[in-house]
């Protein structure tokens, strides 16, 4: 159970470039309940707030685009979360044991259209060049040996592309 909002507008800007526009988009969840039954009639195992079911996650997304270029910028949010309550309830602690920070990572895409055939593009994935929070080893979270969970996390780092697309 939760809430999901999402917002989209833009506007027309044409004082970078004519038939340029301006726009932000931006999705935010909340999760009020998730719970999760391994088998039936066992009771439920919640795992709101748990890593990889954050309470809170917001993504936006700003930026400009014409016919000629484009530049825009992702943000993505993810609450602080704990380890799964039934890992520390199985070392006799209580839930919450082990918690990791709410990470916020940032992307920029940009692209460059010279002609109506090509297309080159240049981007950063986490800019900031956050380091995933790290988690213990054999904990329910962190199966991959990358120290983190790395089906939630950024695990590279700062990284760079570009490319080239042709339309024939």
């Amino acid at each position: 159970e939760g809430l999901d909002l999402t917002a989209n507008m833009f506007f027309n800007f044409d004082g970078l470039r004519e038939g340029g526009r301006i726009y932000a988009r931006g999705a935010y969840t909340h999760l009020f309940k998730y719970d999760y039954f391994p088998a039936d009639g066992e009771p439920a195992d919640a795992q709101d707030g748990e890593i990889g079911t954050a309470d809170n996650r917001f993504t936006a997304s700003v930026g400009f685009d014409s016919d000629l270029f484009r530049l825009g910028f992702t943000g993505t949010y993810i609450d602080s979360s704990n380890e799964d309550d039934q890992f520390c309830a199985a070392f006799g602690a209580e839930p919450g044991c082990v918690s990791v920070p709410a990470e916020f990572y940032l992307d920029m895409q940009a692209s460059l259209a010279p002609a109506e055939q090509l297309e080159l593009y240049f981007g950063v994935d986490n800019l900031l060049d956050n380091d995933a929070p790290g988690i213990y080893t054999n904990t329910t979270f962190n199966v991959t040996g990358s120290d983190t969970a790395a089906d939630v996390y950024d695990i590279f780092g700062r990284r760079y592309y570009v490319g080239a697309r042709f339309r024939f």
